[in-house]
């Protein structure tokens, strides 16, 4: 049931991708894969390392500290705007791997140890600067997924905090993943980006529940997009700062919310979150 559900979030997303009309693009007419075609958009790789940490509110042990690999694919738009500014736009797939017992990972409470796959589908929108013909630009990043977590839990955690863990990650999971961060360029094809990512891994899937708080979620950020889309046009100087800011401000304010209740505002469990920082180099050709 999760991977169906999983998979035809990924169809909406592809399809609401597909058809969004970019400024000044004809309106009608466009195919279902133009966002490949149209405009500057060019093939990317990514790999990307990071530092994670499991939590969950409902139990009182220290959960995992983790490693974090993996990778992205998908096309980029580095697109001028006005004289010195710059959007980039990213449309992808993603892939990873989290472990406790990485170099850099920690068990938990008693040797709790923990691990995760992911694999998503996202978009990353941004604005920002042209500094001495390189692009320096703030951005933020969301992504549909479809995780596996698992846990080892030690005899010595017991009652409601061994019963809570073995919910949160008895199976497949889908979550969604917000992340804001700083993206530059070097050559016009070596992008180095570093960010920090907010990950709610859904206990229990309850359609209608997610439905009315992602479109709660979602409605709020496409409002604040449009007014600071509005400051960045008539300041390319602090727009960006300040669509980089309104944007995820709101984003992070929704997924903390979600931190208690996973279908904020509605009444519903507390989930798995996986908090990390991240560092990204992609190829663009």
């Amino acid at each position: 049931m999760t991977s169906r559900v999983v998979l035809l979030t990924c169809c909406l997303f592809i399809v609401h991708t597909s058809y969004t009309q970019e400024e000044g693009s004809p309106p009608g007419g466009k195919k279902f894969w133009s966002f490949l075609t149209e405009g500057n958009y060019k093939p990317f790789v990514e790999a990307y390392a990071g530092y994670g940490l499991m939590n969950h509110r409902a139990v009182a042990v220290t959960l995992p500290e983790i490693g974090i690999v993996g990778g992205k694919l998908g096309f980029r738009e580095m697109r001028p705007v006005k004289r010195w500014g710059m959007r980039v736009e990213e449309r992808f797939v993603i892939g990873a791997y989290g472990s406790s017992s990485s170099s850099i990972g920690s068990d938990g409470t008693s040797g709790l140890s923990g691990e995760y796959w992911r694999i998503g589908t996202g978009q990353r929108v941004g604005y920002g600067w042209t500094i001495a013909r390189q692009p320096l630009i703030p951005y933020h990043q969301y992504s549909f997924n479809y995780m596996e977590p698992s846990m080892l839990v030690p005899s010595a955690i017991t009652g409601q905090d061994s019963m809570t863990l073995a919910r949160a990650v008895d199976g497949g999971r889908f979550a969604v993943t917000t992340e804001g961060g700083l993206h530059t360029e070097l050559f016009q094809s070596i992008g180095i980006s570093a960010g920090y990512e907010m990950s709610i891994l859904y206990t229990r899937f309850v359609f209608a529940e997610w439905l009315g708080s992602y479109l709660i979620g979602a409605s709020a950020v496409a409002v604040i997009s449009a007014f600071s889309e509005e400051i960045v046009d008539s300041s390319p100087l602090f727009g960006p700062i300040l669509y980089f800011v309104l944007r995820n401000g709101v984003a992070y304010g929704v997924f903390y919310a979600s931190r208690e209740q996973m279908n904020w505002p509605f009444s519903s469990e507390t989930p798995l979150v996986i908090d990390a920082f991240k560092l990204d180099v992609s190829i663009k050709f």
